[in-house]
């Protein structure tokens, strides 16, 4: 295995395992905790994903599912993250461990005063954004973001805060490593119950590991509205950015819009929209919380420039006694404008996903699942449209042990006829619930 492999699956394993602490700490609060541990055997017609040539591959696979939602007075955790080590008996490719983790935890040393936060992405991006996501085109990234933040109440409605932080992203194999330092600070007025409204100044820097890239440099000021009745979450920004590379500088308007709503008990609806200067770790965290899945293979852009991004995202989860839906929407253009058009990788990216669930009896369930990518890239008038369907039926011993049969069907269409692929896969799956995650 590779050296630098072999250190990122170590962080993993330590992220994963400092999950478990907390999860088993926290069993005796307040906490919603489901862990799924599988082991399967799958059969596919293409597994390089190649036009030409299909080669038919035999996979074991041993998968490990966590999702954690924990809250306390001083400590609020969240947790989701999906594990599969792949094994191929052809020898076709190298074993292999895939899948994601994205965790957020915040702790209260004195409440409502000071916190600490930590944010923690780990998953697989594309190598070469023009081929399909298979064993040989993926490399793992991951994005760790700490730091402190203070806030000074003054009088009864008024506030100050100031906020601190660190981060460090990296690839396993492409040289876009970097560090972040971020500083912030608020000025708040509580403008009626649940309302706020704030100025907010920002600055942060970027720099690289490798020195052949020059570091840049975020400014941010926007004033901010907060608003949480408790069906309703709303956070909208609206101000002025601008950024500083190598000589280079731009600016423009920064806004962005989030909005939660609990339309039920059993339906909660989501929508962001926003514009900004952004770097490829900002697309890392955005593509792992807009999808259904947080173990989907991304298709970023490493590349050792900033670039305005304007996005958009909606999602609808409805979750019953019997039967779940989920939808998921996604939308994102890159442009890089510090970079001469003639060069400049700018792209469209586009998606969507539908997951629905169905307990047909107490013994028998079947679960079926759409995506659809489209990414659109100027230099060179290139489309590639990425879709995948699978369906999967179940049937239930007891609460603990389970078996599942998916087959899915993978569809890669492109203007470059040598990216195009089909494959087709089927995976036969036994899975086990712990008790106290049932």
């Amino acid at each position: 295995m590779h050296p630098t492999k072999t250190i990122k699956m170590s962080r993993v394993t330590a992220v994963f395992v400092a999950s478990l602490l907390v999860a088993q700490a926290a069993l005796g609060q307040t906490t919603d905790i489901d862990v799924e541990v599988s082991v399967g055997l799958g059969e596919t017609d293409n597994v390089a994903r190649t036009a030409v040539n299909e080669i038919d591959e035999t996979i074991g696979m041993v998968g490990l599912d966590l999702d954690l939602d924990y809250e306390s007075r001083k400590l609020e955790a969240d947790i989701r993250s999906r594990f599969s080590y792949l094994e191929y008996f052809d020898d076709t490719f190298d074993s292999e461990l895939i899948g994601g983790f994205a965790g957020n935890a915040q702790y209260q040393f004195f409440e409502d005063r000071f916190f600490w936060d930590l944010q923690y992405n780990w998953g697989q991006q594309l190598q070469d954004n023009f081929q399909p996501a298979r064993p040989d085109n993926r490399e793992n990234i991951s994005l760790l973001t700490t730091g402190p933040t203070f806030v000074q109440p003054i009088g009864d409605r008024n506030f100050i805060s100031v906020e601190a932080s660190y981060s460090t992203l990296d690839y396993e194999f492409q040289p876009f490593d970097f560090e972040r330092g971020l500083g912030a600070v608020r000025f708040g007025r509580e403008v009626a119950n649940n309302t706020f409204l704030s100025m907010n100044l920002s600055t942060q820097r970027v720099e690289f590991d490798n020195s052949a890239f020059p570091p840049y440099d975020f400014q941010e000021m926007f004033v901010r509205y907060d608003f949480d009745d408790g069906r309703n979450t709303i956070s909208a920004n609206l101000g002025h950015t601008s950024v500083e590379a190598a000589g280079l500088e731009g600016d423009g308007v920064l806004f962005s819009f989030d909005w939660m709503r609990q339309i039920t008990a059993r339906t909660v609806l989501q929508f962001n929209a926003g514009s900004r200067y952004s770097d490829q770790g900002d697309i890392f965290q955005i593509f792992q919380s807009s999808t259904q899945s947080v173990g989907t293979t991304g298709n970023f852009s490493p590349l050792g420039q900033p670039f305005r991004n304007n996005f958009a995202s909606a999602g609808l989860q409805f979750d019953a006694d019997r039967t779940s839906v989920g939808l998921t929407a996604f939308t994102s253009q890159e442009d890089y404008e510090l970079i001469d058009d003639s060069f400049a990788p700018n792209r469209d990216f586009s998606s969507i996903e539908l997951e629905i669930g169905r307990e047909v009896t107490r013994k028998i369930f079947i679960r079926i699942a759409g995506v659809y990518r489209v990414v659109n890239y100027d230099l060179n008038d290139r489309k590639d449209e990425d879709s995948q369907g699978s369906i999967r039926l179940g049937y239930r011993f007891n609460p603990a042990f389970y078996v599942s049969l998916q087959y899915s069907h993978l569809r890669r269409e492109s203007t470059d006829l040598f990216s195009e692929s089909v494959e087709n896969r089927t995976v036969l799956q036994l899975s086990y619930i712990p008790e106290w995650s049932r």
